[in-house]
């Protein structure tokens, strides 16, 4: 027998009750509280009084009111038998406090309008809306299932059942957007799923007319299109859009995006995508082109998302009917199917180089970089790109100025779009710190083969080979300005330090490094194309600055006392030593002039 004395009632009802439910609800209350979508615990919402059946019944004359199934912030929710059609509704009835504010009730009217029109087979349909005696109320469908939130309890989703559910969210909140209705609190408790196994969106109670004729000199809207108080931060924090609480005023229809693609993680993996967060096939067994597609919902930056639902719709739907061809049975097999290529990289954009120290000094940031056969990744401190191969327009190898990189080392151009925008990433592939030109640029040339093969057999179809457009050097004027940077800190350095200090080192050995490098690479460059008369102008180049680093070099020694130790053959030693120096000559005792003896004898004075 089965000891029942430890099984919690059902706050409402009383009847024996989930304690595994949030709430405490029994089954029947569960369902009943789901029909619109409440997913909080509605015993505990705001302090309120719901009004009585009596009194509904009295305002309500042609519904049979037969119970409280949900109350909340926004208000009180009853199931309601329709007498006219014999069916079962849902009645909401606002929250009181703007029954007397005539501003509340033009907005009111005019959103409950915009929603009753918002006929769709995946939406839950407003029947009716208005004001009876005190109440302001919406009368709706109501929904016999569970939400999605209860369906995920039972077990993690397969991506096959993910995939029949998904897409149809897509086409209502398409239908929704369409219409200029944002949801803004996407989220499992507002998906409901009737006996059928139809997935029907709930509770568009927070949503906001976007655009369609709103006053903007009003108290409840804001400049623009959002339709939001300039305090309103609406939705679900786990399941937000990052603009929803940074610039509310400016939210759109591409928070939704964001937010489904939260749910859609959370279908796939069981988990939220918090933080720093992997794809869904590095957590699980699906298919890899899942991850750009959620990848890109999740974006933080709205203009890096899909621009529309429907987008996202059609690459679920793929998906769904195109199997992927190289889907392995087990994760291992999966893994190695789909890794490609696995490496470092310097990545970096246009816009970067074109700055006045990008042009100067190659404005590069490390990235890890992945290549799979569904898409390109970069992932650096604070930030991840993610190249979808089917994203990819043009792709060539070109080369960086020679005035910033003598050595000559190659790059790769990627030409993608987001958004119907085209974006452009530069990226040099390398294998370590320090290696010859030649094989440096061997190395890139192998990803870009990579990558474009890639690219080929995720599309059926090779990306553009448009040779890049040359990354302008510096600027004669840019050029004077380092140069005379250069001169300046030479300059302070010297009279500080003197010739031989550190900086006169260091200039040299940077002057060696690019001149050396940049002779190697044009004579590795003059042998490979065997034309060796245009490189003269490179090769000089190198030279002198060659050149120039011995010599800085060689002034640090000479000062330094080192050159006799290191190399006594080239620079004479010194031999005769510097006599002292004081500050003034010191004085030396007088001495007597010594007496002349006289070439011929004197006697008494007289000469003889």
């Amino acid at each position: 027998m089965t000891d029942t004395t430890n099984i919690p009632n059902c706050p409402r009802c009383g009847a024996p009750a989930n304690p595994d439910v949030a709430g405490g609800l029994c089954p029947a209350c569960l369902l009943r509280q789901v029909a619109l979508g409440t997913g909080t615990d509605d015993l505990s919402a705001e302090p309120w009084t719901p009004p009585a059946l009596s009194e509904l019944a009295a305002a309500f004359p042609q519904l049979g009111i037969i119970a409280l199934i949900g109350r909340g912030g926004m208000g009180a929710v009853y199931k309601a038998r329709q007498k006219s059609l014999g069916r079962f509704v849902a009645l909401k009835i606002l929250a009181p406090g703007h029954a007397d504010n005539p501003r509340f009730a033009e907005r009111f009217s005019r959103e409950a309008q915009a929603l009753a029109e918002l006929n769709h087979p995946n939406i839950v349909t407003v029947h009716d809306f208005g004001r009876a005696g005190p109440f302001f109320f919406l009368l709706m469908e109501y929904v016999d299932g569970v939400n999605l939130r209860e369906a995920m309890k039972a077990g993690r989703f397969t991506p096959e059942q993910a995939l029949a559910i998904v897409p149809s969210i897509c086409e209502a909140l398409q239908f929704a957007h369409d219409h200029g209705i944002v949801h803004r609190d996407i989220k499992p408790e507002n998906l409901l799923l009737d006996q059928s196994g139809r997935v029907k969106i709930a509770d568009f109670g927070i949503a906001r007319i976007v655009g369609a004729g709103l006053d903007p000199a009003s108290e409840l809207t804001v400049p623009g299109a959002a339709g939001l108080t300039q305090e309103s931060v609406l939705g679900t924090p786990q399941y937000m859009a990052p603009e929803q609480s940074a610039l509310p005023a400016q939210v759109d229809h591409r928070a939704d995006i964001y937010s489904l693609g939260v749910v859609l993680y959370e279908l796939l993996t069981g988990e939220l995508p918090v933080g720093t967060f992997e794809p869904p096939s590095r957590k699980v067994s699906v298919d890899v082109r899942l991850d750009a597609i959620v990848l890109r919902a999740l974006e933080h930056v709205p203009e890096l998302r899909y621009q529309t639902i429907g987008e996202m719709q059609t690459q679920l739907e793929t998906v769904a009917n195109e199997p992927s061809a190289g889907k392995a049975d087990s994760q291992a097999d999966t893994t190695a199917s789909r890794h490609i290529y696995e490496g470092k990289s310097y990545v970096s954009t246009p816009e970067q180089l074109s700055t006045f120290d990008g042009q100067l000094f190659l404005y590069r940031r490390k990235s890890q970089m992945l290549l799979d056969d569904c898409q390109l990744i970069f992932t650096r401190p604070g930030t991840t790109t993610i190249i979808p191969l089917a994203a990819i327009l043009n792709l060539s190898i070109g080369q960086y100025p020679r005035v910033v990189n003598p050595a000559g080392i190659d790059f790769i151009s990627v030409t993608y779009e987001v958004g119907g925008q085209p974006h452009r990433l530069i990226f040099s592939p390398y294998e370590g710190l320090i290696a010859l030109p030649s094989h440096f640029n061997q190395y890139v040339a192998g990803w870009f083969q990579s990558i474009r093969a890639a690219a080929t057999a995720a599309t059926g179809r090779e990306p553009g080979n448009t040779p890049s457009d040359q990354l302008r050097g510096p600027s004669r004027s840019h050029m004077i300005i380092a140069l005379v940077i250069y001169v300046l800190v030479f300059f302070f350095s010297s009279r500080w330090g003197g010739l031989g200090s550190t900086w006169s080192l260091v200039s040299g050995i940077i002057c060696v490094f690019f001149g050396f490098g940049s002779m190697l690479g044009t004579l590795q460059k003059s042998a490979l194309s065997g034309d060796k008369l245009a490189p003269r102008p490179q090769l000089l180049a190198g030279f002198l600055l060659f050149v120039i680093g011995m010599m800085a070099i060689a002034i640090y020694l000479e000062f330094q006392h080192v050159t006799p130790k290191v190399a006594p053959a080239l620079v004479a030693p010194r031999l005769v030593p510097q006599p002292e120096r004081f500050a003034s000559p010191p004085r030396m005792p007088a001495v007597e002039p010594p007496l002349k003896v006289p070439s011929e004898p004197f006697e008494s004075g007289v000469k003889k």
